[in-house]
């Protein structure tokens, strides 16, 4: 995380009221920061990957996903699909590494499906120190998240997804495309 980082988050809940209070502003000015960067980063994004990778950004941005529970962390997956046109020749197949993770947020179950970039993975990155309030292994659910652009000159460029789990793990997800797919859970009837 450059913004919502695991320190910023730990002053901001602190219980020393001097640490919280300076927190405090730091946190406002990481919000003002934030959006600064993600909409120049969306703005680069539909100059050098494309527009609609730019608006799946601009839309993951857009969810509040905070306290949301993690169902499922991000699963790798390969498929194989046949090139735009093909014959559905052996030869004609190429592959494309998703991943997947569903949240879920009071009766909302979103599920967000990554087109990975090439040679990228999904990282996480635990907490170096035992985790310590207000971190929890506890019922891990979402904090923070950021979107940045990544132009490695020796990589594609690609998108960036960091998110801030509650038990102070962070992950990074490396994608050129995301699918946001929203349901409304129904509650069972006690039979």
């Amino acid at each position: 995380m450059n913004f919502f980082t695991a320190e910023l988050f730990s002053h901001f809940n602190s219980e020393n009221d001097e640490i919280a209070d300076t927190a405090h502003d730091d946190w406002e000015a990481a919000i003002e920061a934030y959006r600064s960067h993600v909409e120049r980063c969306l703005h680069q994004a539909a100059t050098v990957i494309g527009p609609s990778s730019a608006r799946d950004a601009e839309r993951l941005s857009s969810l509040c996903l905070h306290d949301a529970a993690i169902i499922q962390l991000p699963q790798p997956h390969e498929l194989h699909v046949y090139r735009p046109g093909a014959q559905q020749a052996a030869n004609d197949v190429m592959a494309l590494s998703t991943a997947s993770m569903i949240v879920q947020l009071a009766s909302q179950a979103t599920v967000l499906t990554y087109a990975l970039a090439e040679d990228q993975v999904c990282e996480a990155f635990p907490l170096s120190a035992p985790v310590e309030p207000p971190f929890s292994d506890r019922n891990v659910h979402w904090l923070y998240d950021e979107i940045d652009l990544e132009e490695d000159a020796s990589r594609n460029p690609c998108l960036i997804h960091r998110v801030l789990l509650s038990n102070g793990t962070e992950l990074r997800i490396a994608f050129t495309s995301v699918s946001i797919d929203e349901v409304t859970l129904c509650e069972m009837a006690a039979t």
